[in-house]
């Protein structure tokens, strides 16, 4: 199995969203692009400020399986965005999905590392780096707050504190799917860790 191949062809995939609720966004990064997603038409003004793209779920979910039949692997941080795969009909199995969680916690214990298998944690770790970041809490206020004062208007019209936040959570998006590239790719230059899952 060549590793750098995979992660080559790899589609880094993160969702951000309000708890119980279905996904508000999607960030994709493939191929050393990063593009954000909106699922949620309220948030689509914002998404396209950012230069984004507006698509459905479902009509999402159905493009990242033509992805993986064409031999791409979907990679994530955790089991979450595979529920999200199922709840809605898709079971990827084997190198479709990669859970990086699983990878990065079982080769840092190798290392020697206990703890906590966080991604903060893991991204010190492995020496990525962040300018800042917006943590799940802020991620669902910002889009609680954003749906509600982006209401009737343009995205140039926002508050600017509102409009630095959005700005924030884009950042926090990228580089949630930019640093399990980097980490998944320290690994692959001296360890096969890829392999299939259980589903």
């Amino acid at each position: 199995m060549n590793i750098a191949k995979i992660l080559d062809r790899a589609v880094y995939v993160d969702f951000e969203g309000v708890p119980g609720e279905p996904p508000a966004l999607m960030g994709i990064h493939r191929a050393g692009k990063h593009t954000l997603v909106s699922l949620d038409h309220r948030l689509d003004r914002a998404v396209l400020a950012v230069r984004g793209e507006i698509a459905t779920l479902e009509g999402s979910l159905e493009r990242l399986r033509e992805l993986t039949e064409a031999g791409h692997s979907i990679i994530c941080f955790t089991e979450h965005e595979r529920r999200i795969f199922n709840e809605f009909g898709w079971r990827p199995e084997g190198l479709a999905y990669v859970d990086a969680h699983k990878i990065l916690r079982r080769m840092s214990r190798q290392l020697g590392y206990l703890g906590p298998y966080n991604l903060a944690s893991f991204e010190s770790l492995f020496g990525y780096q962040r300018d800042y970041d917006t943590g799940p809490h802020e991620v669902a206020s910002t889009i609680r707050d954003l749906r509600l004062f982006i209401r009737g208007k343009e995205f140039s019209e926002l508050e600017p504190t509102t409009r630095i936040r959005w700005l924030r959570l884009c950042h926090h998006n990228l580089h949630d799917c930019r640093s399990l590239e980097y980490m998944l790719r320290r690994l692959a230059s001296c360890v096969e860790v890829l392999r299939p899952t259980a589903a």
